[in-house]
Order: structure tokens, then C-alpha cells, then sequence
């Protein structure tokens, strides 16, 4: 029997708009690329970081969260906006406004600004106080900084500013807006002190001119490209990023690259968001693991989360398995405080820690997966004798489940629309390092998918696949 490579099995996600087209999925698992040029395979793919408790709020869900200058964390779980330490002990402040929906932070070097159900906030010295001044708008959206100023975009279309260093003071008349009256405003990002304000249709940024009312709209114009989800902005990779609209339509994830934004979804990653009853709630946080920048996009009426990874200009899915079937990944917003990566729960008051050596979401199984290409070039089909995955053994645990660790080899004789076929095969046990996982005597099939699924607690690095296959003469 010989083997030989699989070809694309190591592959991001790219769930077409059919499995006739495409069958490639990557759950819980990203790609790496080794860049040495000099590694046992070009890339691999690699587990997606488990969660451990690091927090319980009074109340949840968790709303937002946000790592202050002061060297805390806050966090809005429910109705309520806490405070907490190292140690993850949580200090309610007060209460706030709940509409549900996630809320808005910015700081400065004294205050702390929130946003929440349309209402403002601001919190000084541990003290939570609502913004009461008569200049402040109502039906707030998003809060920003920057030179000074607490910056808020509200509901009406204009974006309005504090009194210089005081988030107290705010007057009607200090406000600008974007040039466009087709425009309808959606949200708004600060990044590199520029105001980027983002319609359903364009995206104007603002610069600080030093005039009466110092944010004056850019001399460079206008990007072409405007949001469809006033939660899906997040700065990134020295730029930043956004679910997109436009006056052609909606659904493309782009990254700015000046005033000509990079489109970075696929046909197949449009395809889904697309097919959403809805996106405008989807929410986006960005944060750096282990050398990937990821923007980690949730639709939380489509219980999907898609993760994009700069570092190799791809995707893959980061889900969270119920026992029956996926959910969205459970984090739904971050912080990095106390040299942690915070994710705060989509449906409870918890915020969990990422871990690189935890293999769980929190004790509950994490579902890995990959679902290969189609094989069946040969238009007679193939006899498939053995098949080979290219993972790294021996990482069994001491005791219970990992102990022995196993992986489910799955696969489809109908191009990848059932998956009535199932083998379990070894990874071996704590420090067996020359186990071979492999299985013989596959079958036959026109249109044959794979698929491998990984539910033992243990770290999976896969560096390929191998097949052996005869084709079939008629």
C-alpha cells in the first residue's frame, strides 16, 4: 500500500454555497504556516485556545468589557456595570440602562465613558454617574476619545463632543456630521486619532484641525463602503476592520487600507453571512494569539462565529458544541487585562480566561474538525485503501478522558452530504511518539469526503494527510 499526500487537506474553511462545489471546513482548529521553509510540512493546523472561569458578574449576560487606565476591568453584565480585579472578584458600581444589547466604552486618563441603551455614563475615581448635562444627545450609539474629547455618535446622525478634558460638560451645538444625506449613520471607530464614521452606505474619517469645533471632515474624501453592523468595527493589525454595506448590497468583510478598504471575506464566507436572517447584530472584538492577529465575528441571531486570521489571509470557524450540535463561540467580548485574554459570555454573567494549555471550554467538549476537499477526480471512482493523518502523537493526558486518545475518521460516498461512515483511530497515549494513526480497507466511492473529528482534551497538531487509492477502471 502506498501513500500518498492528501491533497489540500491542510485548508482554511470555505463552506460553499454547495458541497458540490466545495466541502472544506476548519472548526476549532487554524492554520499555521511554518516559516522556516524547513518544518515537517508547510503548515499545520493547530487547537484553538480552551476557556477556564476567570470571573462571575452579579448579573449577565455579559454586555461589553473594556481595561481602563487604571489598571481595572469593567465589565456590564445585565443592568449592571462592575469593576474587577486580578484576582477576578467583581464590584458592582451601579446600575445602567439594558436594552439587551452590547454597550460602548472609552477612556481617558481620569474617566471612564460608557454607552448603554442609549444612555451615557461616565465613572470617576470608582464613582458610576450618569451624564445628565442638557448638551448631551440622546440616543446615544457608540462612545470614542481622542485629543481630549469624549467623542459620541447618537441616533439623529450627528457625532457630538465634550467640553475639552471633561466628560461632564456637552453642548447641542458641538457636533458635526457626514457629508452625505443619503447616508444613514451607523457607528463610529477612533483609530490613529482620526474619527471614522460609518453609514449604511460610506465611511468618512475626521481629522483634528485645531478649528472651533475641531474635528473637520479629511481632505483625502470619503470611503465608498459603509457598515452593516454597528458592533463589527474593531481596530487591528495596525488598521481596522468591519461587516460592511453599501448602496449595492451588503455582507462583505472588509479591512481599511486608506480610502480603497480591502475586501478580506470569500465567496463562500458571503455566501453564509448573506443567508443570515440577520446580521446587524453581529459583533466583532480583534485580539493577538500567539503571534495570529484574528478578528473573531459573531451573529448571534445565526448562532455563527467566524474568525479571520491575518497571518494567513484565511478563515475558520470557532464554535462552541452544545452536545448535539454547534452554537456561536461562547465569548462575545474582550479584554486583555492582567496580561489575559478576557472573553466575556454571550449568555451568562461569566468572562473566561483563553488558555493555551486548557483543552475545554470550561469543562465541555470542544468539537474540533476538519472537513477535507472532495476526492474522485477519476470520473469512475477510486479504491480507498488506507488513509494516514500526520498528527503529532503521544500527547495523551496521565488519567481520564486523553488518557487514550482517539479521533473519529468520517466519511461521504455522496460528496460530502451524509457522513454514515465512521472509524476510530489512535493518536496514542502519553509519550507512545512513534503510534502511526492510520486505518485500512476504506471502500470504494465516485465522490468521497472525509472528514476527521477530534473530541479528547489534548493538544492536536495535524501536519497533513496521506491516502492510498486505486482508481476504479469502470
Amino acid at each position: 500500500m502506498k501513500l500518498a499526500p492528501f491533497p489540500g487537506f491542510l485548508s482554511p474553511s470555505y463552506p460553499a454555497q454547495s458541497v458540490f462545489l466545495d466541502s472544506s471546513r476548519t472548526v476549532n482548529f487554524y492554520l499555521e504556516q511554518i516559516e522556516s521553509g524547513s518544518g515537517r510540512s508547510p503548515a499545520a493546523l493547530i487547537w484553538t485556545p480552551g476557556k477556564i472561569l476567570f470571573s462571575t458578574l452579579g448579573a449577565g449576560p455579559v454586555r461589553g468589557q473594556f481595561t481602563a487606565p487604571d489598571g481595572f476591568l469593567y465589565a456590564v453584565g445585565g443592568s449592571n456595570l462592575y469593576r474587577v480585579n486580578a484576582a477576578g472578584t467583581a464590584t458592582s458600581l451601579g446600575s445602567v440602562g439594558n436594552d439587551n444589547r452590547p454597550v460602548s466604552f472609552a477612556a481617558s486618563a481620569t474617566d471612564i465613558g460608557i454607552i448603554s441603551a442609549g444612555l451615557g455614563y461616565y465613572v470617576r475615581g470608582g464613582v458610576l454617574t450618569q451624564i445628565t448635562s442638557a448638551g448631551f444627545p440622546p440616543n446615544a450609539l457608540k462612545i470614542g476619545y481622542s485629543d481630549g474629547y469624549f467623542i459620541v455618535l447618537a441616533a439623529d446622525g450627528y457625532f457630538y463632543i465634550s467640553a475639552l478634558r471633561d466628560i461632564t460638560s456637552w453642548s447641542a451645538l458641538d457636533r458635526g456630521t457626514v457629508e452625505s444625506s443619503a447616508n444613514t449613520q451607523v457607528t463610529m471607530l477612533i483609530d490613529h486619532r482620526e474619527v471614522a464614521i460609518f453609514g449604511d452606505k460610506i465611511t468618512q474619517l475626521f481629522d483634528d484641525t485645531g478649528a472651533e469645533f475641531p474635528f473637520e471632515p479629511s481632505p483625502a474624501g470619503i470611503i465608498q463602503v459603509g457598515c452593516a453592523a454597528r458592533f463589527s468595527p474593531a481596530r487591528l493589525d495596525n488598521s481596522f476592520f468591519w461587516l460592511g454595506a453599501d448602496e449595492h448590497g451588503q455582507g462583505v468583510v472588509w479591512r481599511a487600507q486608506g480610502y480603497s478598504p480591502k475586501r478580506v471575506s470569500n465567496h463562500a464566507i458571503e455566501y453564509a453571512i448573506q443567508n443570515y436572517a440577520r446580521i446587524d447584530d453581529a459583533v466583532a472584538f480583534a485580539y493577538q494569539w500567539l503571534g495570529h492577529s484574528f478578528y473573531h465575528l459573531t451573529f448571534p441571531s445565526a448562532n455563527a462565529t467566524w474568525v479571520y486570521d491575518v497571518a494567513t489571509d484565511d478563515w475558520h470557524e470557532q464554535l462552541y458544541w452544545n452536545g448535539a450540535s454547534y452554537d456561536a463561540d461562547l465569548g462575545l467580548h474582550y479584554a486583555f487585562a492582567f496580561g489575559k485574554h478576557l472573553t466575556g459570555s454571550r449568555s451568562s454573567a461569566k468572562i473566561y480566561q483563553l488558555s493555551a494549555t486548557t483543552y475545554t471550554d470550561e469543562g465541555s467538549t470542544i468539537r474540533r474538525m476538519r472537513q477535507a476537499p472532495h476526492l474522485g477526480k477519476n470520473t469512475n471512482g477510486y479504491i480507498y485503501d488506507g488513509f494516514q493523518l500526520d498528527l503529532e502523537p503521544g500527547k495523551g493526558l496521565v488519567s481520564g478522558q486523553g488518557s487514550d486518545p482517539t479521533f473519529a475518521l468520517q466519511w461521504s460516498n455522496d460528496g460530502g452530504k451524509t457522513f454514515p461512515f465512521e472509524r476510530s483511530i489512535g493518536a496514542g497515549k502519553l509519550g507512545e511518539y512513534k503510534v502511526r494513526a492510520k486505518t485500512t480497507r476504506l471502500g470504494s466511492a465516485r465522490d468521497r469526503v472525509f472528514r476527521a473529528v477530534f473530541t479528547d482534551p489534548i493538544p492536536w497538531r495535524i501536519c497533513g494527510a496521506s491516502i492510498a487509492a486505486r482508481a476504479l477502471d469502470n
